[in-house]
């Protein structure tokens, strides 16, 4: 028999511990890594982090705040003082209204001719009506033309005479006064005149240079009678005859209704009641 005495061979369970201790030291090492890559700063998503994809070194840009600048408060501008308006022109192809001291019903003088009368004398208004406006004035109306006429007589001497219609003879549709030519006392300083100053007496130049627009509206027989109007584009007209040069009779009157003996409003008749 040999002497050589055989190796001793390791035991199974020393072999089995040794490899338990090998792995946990391993998980114990595993374990380690794991909660040292959870703890580290920026490895959890939050609300505001970087898009996936970027990288976990760069940190997002902080969003500037908005300050907001007050709105600035604009000076007031100072309100233009607007320019003064220049009063309109006057119209000098028609009557204005009366600038002059008051109208007194007595004194014909103060009367100023309008489209529409004569002083307190007016169309439209019924003829006895009229009489009460010029209290101071006399009825000469002829006996044989009472039915479409009135004419009242002022104490100086002056008439107006009113005028009846076909239809309605007995309210004003018609105002009529002058001189006819003639030397009585129906002058430019005591009769009615218009706002600008042209009555009986007037000279024919006086009257164009007064209203250069006036219209010719006719003549009586010639060229040396003439008759010059004023309308107010509605159909009432102021018309006055010339004799001699100068203005011996107006008229006022409307296209609405003739006056008796008128063929148009636009002239004067020669002759009425009584012819």
């Amino acid at each position: 028999m040999s002497d050589i005495t055989p190796p001793v061979q390791p035991r199974p369970r020393r072999r089995a511990v040794i490899v338990g201790i090998i792995a946990l030291a391993v998980a114990v090492v595993v374990a380690i890594v794991v909660v040292v890559t959870v703890v580290q700063p920026g490895s959890t998503p939050t609300a505001g982090s970087a898009t996936p994809g970027a990288s976990a070194s760069q940190t997002p840009r902080p969003t500037p705040s908005r300050t907001s600048t007050p709105a600035s408060t604009a000076s007031p501008s100072p309100t233009p003082t607007p320019a003064p308006t220049a009063p309109a022109p006057t119209d000098p192809a028609a009557p204005q209204a009366p600038a002059g001291p008051a109208m007194d019903p007595s004194d014909p003088s103060t009367w100023i001719i309008r489209f529409d009368g004569v002083g307190p004398v007016s169309l439209g208004v019924p003829m006895n009506d009229q009489r009460q406006v010029v209290p101071d004035f006399t009825d000469i109306t002829d006996p044989s033309c009472t039915e479409y006429y009135l004419d009242l007589e002022a104490p100086s001497g002056f008439s107006v005479l009113m005028l009846g219609g076909p239809q309605q003879p007995r309210s004003t549709v018609g105002v009529t006064f002058g001189n006819g030519g003639g030397t009585g006392p129906e002058t430019r300083e005591t009769t009615p005149r218009t706002a600008e100053g042209i009555g009986i007496d007037s000279t024919l130049d006086e009257l164009l240079a007064t209203y250069p627009g006036i219209e010719k509206t006719g003549m009586y027989q010639s060229e040396e009678y003439p008759y010059y109007g004023l309308t107010d584009g509605q159909g009432a007209w102021i018309v006055f005859g010339i004799i001699q040069g100068k203005v011996a009779d107006i008229q006022i009157a409307t296209e609405a209704v003739l006056p008796p003996e008128n063929v148009s409003v636009k002239t004067i008749p020669s002759e009425r009641c009584p012819a």
